[in-house]
Parts: structure tokens; C-alpha cells; sequence
């Protein structure tokens, strides 16, 4: 358990724990508690259009853009991107996006950033149907339309009734879907290659897919009570990542554990004398334990491995 989580320390291992130990674990206490009680200087409230009857349109979807935008759906798939901006001492953010589309009857699935962060990548499905559209960020061009930045469909291709687009590699045109409880496919929307990927199944409890995410020559599965790493199939690969001929299937349980929801980082890639690291950030809720901060790092050599490292709970 202690593993797996900040617990406080017994008795015992208090005893057993030396003065600059102790020390360090009050300071580290009394800086958590000290962050906690600080005020946050600004709550800011993106105010709905004027013409859209809140009762009727509730947000469903929010996420952060490169820490400068927030991408928002409602419940009638009104899709907008908001500029947000840190340094304004205004406690109201502008109630006008800088993007906008409707496409009723659609469901947004995910969204990813090109390798230079510009363009920003949107996946939404309709029963057998999905499509890609992008926004180009720092577009300063003339806009046809009301809004400063555009949506732009760039692709629209058929899939299987139980599809669920949950990542997307723009670079590479690939998407991760979740089909069953026991596989995930791999796809090329431009090629419409498609590979299947079984996905293990202990059969002592269930343990659902939450997320999925390309990690170099991996895919990550976050589930329940654990986090998998599965290599890509033969003739897929993500773009600026190399692939050994054989790796193995990685796996880190969480004992005692109950995740539901993930929100993950961008995958980040750093050289090594031993070779590529890539590292992604999450944080998980548990439904008796809260909000928990993890650490992963994915080693492709020279030894293929899976670390996960606590940082906050």
C-alpha cells in the first residue's frame, strides 16, 4: 500500500526514521498545507452566447489547449475554442470564442496537438462516421467566417458501429479505438489500415479501458486497477519514434485501487546514453482516496521497462 500511496507513517517507521528524515517530511507537510490555504488570485468564467438558453445547453466536455486555450462541447455538440489569458487582471473571461462549430447529432471523442504545438487536431464520430478537424492556432489570416480561427475537416471515413476514437497521432494519422472490452484497433485514417490489438484480461475483476495514448513505439492502456503498455503492430508506427524489432508487453498494477477518470499530459521524449525515455504525466481519481499525481516513464532500451512514480496525492 505504501507504494502506491502517501500514507502517513506508523509509529514504528517514525521511530525508525532518522532526524533529517523527520525534517524533511514535516517541511514537506507544512508546504502542502501552507499551498492548500493560499487564496487563488483569479476565478475566471467563460460567460455563455447570449442567444444559448443555459438550461438547455449544459457543457459536457472541457479541456486545456497548450495552457493559452479551452476547448468546450455542450450537449447539443456546439463545439468552441476560448482564448484564456493569465496575465489579464480581468476575473471574466471574454463570453465570445475565437472558434466555432455546430454538428448536432456528432459526439467529440479527442483532440490532439501537432509535434509543433500550432495546430490542434479534433476527432468527432456519428454512429459509423468520424471526422478530423484541425485548427491552426496562431493563424493570423482573414477568417470567412465570425470567428478569429476556423475549424477545417480534413478527414471523414467509416468505422465500425462500436468504435471509440481515444487518441489521436496527427503526424502519423493514426487513432487509437477502444472496441471491446478485450481489444483495442489501431487505424489509419487515410489508408484506412486497421489492426487489432488483445488486450489482457485477468478475469478476477473487471477492468476497464479509461484513456489510451501513443508512447513512442507503445500505446498506453490506463485501466482500473493498472496501466499496460502495448507495442505498436507491425507497419504502425508514430512519427519521430523508433522501433526494436521484438518488444515485450509492460505492465504496472495498482493494488487496491478504483480509477475512473484519467487526465493525461502530452507524451514527452528525452535522449538517454541507453537509449529513448518518454515520460507522460496523469492525474487519476479514486473514488475513496481522491485526486492522485503520477509519473510515468516508458524505457525502450536497453531493457524495455515501465516505471510509475507517485509525485502527489
Amino acid at each position: 500500500m505504501r507504494a502506491t500511496q502517501p500514507l502517513p507513517c506508523s509509529r514504528s517507521e517514525i521511530e525508525a526514521m532518522s532526524v533529517p528524515e523527520i525534517e524533511r517530511a514535516l517541511l514537506a507537510a507544512f508546504q502542502v498545507e501552507k499551498s492548500f490555504l493560499m487564496p487563488r488570485q483569479y476565478m475566471k468564467h467563460i460567460m455563455p452566447s447570449s442567444n444559448v438558453d443555459v438550461d438547455e445547453a449544459s457543457l459536457c466536455y472541457l479541456s486545456f489547449v497548450r495552457d493559452r486555450f479551452l476547448l468546450s462541447a455542450d450537449n447539443t455538440m456546439v463545439i468552441s475554442l476560448w482564448e484564456i489569458s493569465e496575465l489579464s487582471s480581468s476575473t471574466v473571461v471574454p463570453s465570445y470564442p475565437c472558434a466555432r462549430v455546430s454538428l448536432p447529432s456528432w459526439g467529440l471523442l479527442a483532440h490532439s496537438l501537432s509535434t509543433d504545438r500550432s495546430t490542434l487536431y479534433i476527432a468527432v464520430t456519428q454512429l459509423q462516421r468520424a471526422r478530423i478537424y484541425t485548427i491552426s492556432l496562431d493563424s493570423n489570416l482573414p477568417n470567412a467566417n465570425e470567428y478569429r480561427l476556423s475549424f477545417n475537416l480534413i478527414a471523414d471515413f467509416d468505422m465500425r458501429m462500436r468504435d471509440a476514437i481515444k487518441c489521436i497521432d496527427p503526424e502519423s494519422s493514426l487513432v487509437l479505438l477502444y472496441c471491446t472490452a478485450r481489444s483495442v484497433d489501431i487505424m489509419n485514417w487515410h489508408t484506412n489500415a486497421r489492426s487489432t490489438v488483445t488486450i489482457n484480461d485477468s478475469g478476477k475483476r473487471w477492468n476497464g479501458v479509461t484513456a489510451l495514448r501513443f508512447c513512442g513505439p507503445y500505446f498506453l492502456c490506463f485501466r482500473i486497477n493498472s496501466l499496460e503498455a502495448y507495442p505498436l503492430p507491425a507497419g504502425f508506427s508514430v512519427s519521430g519514434s523508433s522501433r526494436p524489432d521484438s518488444l515485450p508487453i509492460l505492465l504496472h498494477r495498482f493494488p487496491n485501487m478504483t480509477y475512473r477518470r484519467v487526465s493525461l499530459s502530452d507524451v514527452r521524449s528525452r535522449h538517454h546514453p541507453s537509449g529513448e525515455i518518454y515520460t507522460v504525466f496523469f492525474l487519476v481519481n479514486d473514488v475513496f482516496r481522491g485526486v492522485l499525481h503520477y509519473q510515468v516513464d516508458v524505457k525502450i532500451s536497453p531493457v524495455p521497462s515501465i516505471s510509475v512514480k507517485l509525485l502527489a496525492l
